[in-house]
């Protein structure tokens, strides 16, 4: 899978951790989840969620970006 990392600042919340980006995106992850990211030991399915919420960046969501971005 090849990505970049986006930055993204985080909050804690209760057992979950928000991550929000300078684009306005969010995702909650919970800590599994985000020690995954962090090692950058990702799933499938955690690689889908990150990349849909602009936390990873990847030529699919650049596209969709730059695209929404033409919309507005």
């Amino acid at each position: 899978m090849d990505f970049t990392l986006n930055h993204f600042r985080t909050k804690q919340f209760q057992d979950n951790i928000l991550l929000t980006t300078d684009c306005n995106t969010l995702t909650f992850l919970n800590k599994e989840e985000y020690d995954k990211l962090l090692k950058q030991e990702i799933s499938d399915e955690l690689y889908k969620k990150l990349e849909d919420n602009f936390i990873i960046l990847t030529k699919d969501n650049q596209r969709s970006e730059e695209h929404t971005s033409e919309l507005q």
